[in-house]
């Protein structure tokens, strides 16, 4: 990779460069409201209960036995809300022995006596629903840095009005959290490449970038992939001009990262780290908990074919189903744009958002697990930077009459998404249930009624 230089600003003006946040101020206010809404009203999904225990053990009682899937960053930050609900933590066998399922279901239950279900679940989701919020900005600042303000825009405006991050943003998961961590790694890295290797600012930046790195992988195994992707692209884009100095650059991008990873289980529980090693054994024992849980193959079901194990089809069928088509169509045509921008930028672009995006695509596609796009939220984020490259072609007024009507398109979408956005499937793909499954079309929100279906419907001898 030849080295990449400072960016181009050109001539933009400051009212020019900021007035078109008011169109994602804007569009955060309706996310915002739709979020909430759903928010309060939607019921426990699968997982939530799990996250919300898991994440409240830990910040009351420094604990992680009932939290097997590390790391646990994620989930105590969205907890912290909850706090102020003063939620009842029961002390069971159950927690004990480290039963997160079982566990999770005596929380649930514990709640339900103490009538602050609602309120606890609906204070687990603020944390999630803001860094969602969040993720637009990071977007529009990515797009502003490479492209121009307007790419910002785009990307962000895109973002805010898609179903499924609604959908999925208003609830505690973890696919939240890394998909801003992921965005904010990216940005760093736009800002390391930025530079000459000789600024004095380098240094600084390539502290931010490894404090980024350590959270993304505070909050997702996933974020290891960048944490050893991002001080390879540090050496290699440096080592024409500085040769074996640049190694010094990328090893302090993996330091700092290393370090903020140790400080995350410090913090949160210091009792679990009273050793040393390559990365806490809490996360160790994490990584063999998923590699054992992760890789076994599962049921799935797409568009009315059913199949046990991975398909790699299933990812991207999933997301023309998922995902407004005409937000599809910017997607596919958007990255043209990147034959209007200049070298260095476009080198910028694939070193700090492609190369992420396709590392986690190529982790993620292979699984045996096919369970719905979430799991491809950060590879859609940054696709969006990619595509926002649009706005750069020549032909001003069509790009601009194309993104209003993308836009507005997929704000109706959106909209009328409302208020099930999570089990919203893009036409022609109706009814959602006849051509998805898992969290593409729930996340398990809805499994109580069914019980309480199946228990009116079985004869009471064998109910």
């Amino acid at each position: 990779m030849p080295q990449i230089g400072p960016p181009d600003r050109g001539g933009t003006t400051v009212g020019a460069r900021w007035r078109p946040l008011l169109v994602l101020v804007a569009l955060s206010v309706g996310f915002a409201g739709i979020g909430l809404y759903q928010a309060w009203h939607d019921s426990p999904t699968f997982d939530e209960p799990v996250y919300v225990a898991a994440g409240l053990s830990s910040l009351t009682r420094h604990d992680l036995r009932i939290n097997p899937e590390h790391p646990p960053l994620g989930k105590a930050l969205a907890a912290l809300p909850v706090l102020a609900v003063r939620p009842t933590l029961p002390v069971t066998p159950a927690w004990r022995r480290g039963q997160e399922r079982v566990y999770s279901a005596e929380f649930v239950q514990a709640q339900i006596r103490a009538g602050s279900l609602q309120r606890v679940m609906f204070a687990a989701r603020l944390v999630p629903l803001a860094e969602a919020i969040a993720a637009a900005f990071v977007l529009y600042a990515l797009g502003r840095r490479l492209f121009s303000p307007i790419a910002g825009v785009a990307a962000g405006a895109l973002w805010l009005a898609g179903p499924v991050v609604v959908g999925l943003g208003h609830l505690d998961g973890i696919d939240l959290p890394f998909t801003l961590t992921t965005l904010v790694v990216s940005l760093t890295l736009v800002r390391v490449l930025d530079l000459d290797r000789l600024d004095p600012r380098v240094r600084r930046r390539l502290v931010a970038l490894g404090l980024a790195c350590g959270v993304a992988a505070s909050v997702k195994d996933t974020g290891l992939l960048l944490v050893g992707l991002a001080p390879l692209l540090v050496a290699v884009s440096g080592w024409r001009p500085r040769r074996w100095a640049t190694v010094a650059d990328a090893l302090v991008v993996g330091l700092v990262a290393w370090v903020v990873i140790w400080v995350s289980y410090l913090v949160i529980a210091p009792g679990s780290v009273l050793h040393f090693g390559l990365l806490p054994r809490p996360d160790l024992d994490g990584l063999r908990f998923l590699s054992a849980h992760d890789t076994l193959s599962g049921p799935g079901y797409l568009l009315g074919s059913f199949w046990v194990g991975g398909r790699w089809w299933y990812w991207p069928v999933s997301l023309v189903i998922k995902v407004p088509l005409i937000t599809l169509a910017a997607l596919l045509v958007g990255p043209i744009g990147l034959a209007w921008v200049k070298r260095s930028v476009r080198w910028r672009t694939l070193g700090a958002v492609v190369l992420p995006a396709l590392a986690i695509a190529a982790f993620t596609v292979p699984g045996p697990r096919d369970i719905g796009v979430r799991y491809l939220l950060p590879v859609l984020a940054l696709w969006l930077v990619v595509a926002a490259a649009i706005t750069q072609a020549p032909w001003r007024t069509a790009v601009r009459i194309g993104s209003g009507a993308v836009l507005a398109v997929a704000v109706l979408a959106t909209a009328s998404s409302t208020p099930h956005s999570i089990a919203w499937t893009s036409p022609p793909f109706r009814p959602g249930y006849q051509v998805a499954s898992d969290s593409n079309i729930d996340w398990g929100q809805d499994g109580w009624r069914l019980r309480d279906c199946v228990v009116r419907l079985v004869p009471s001898r064998t109910a």
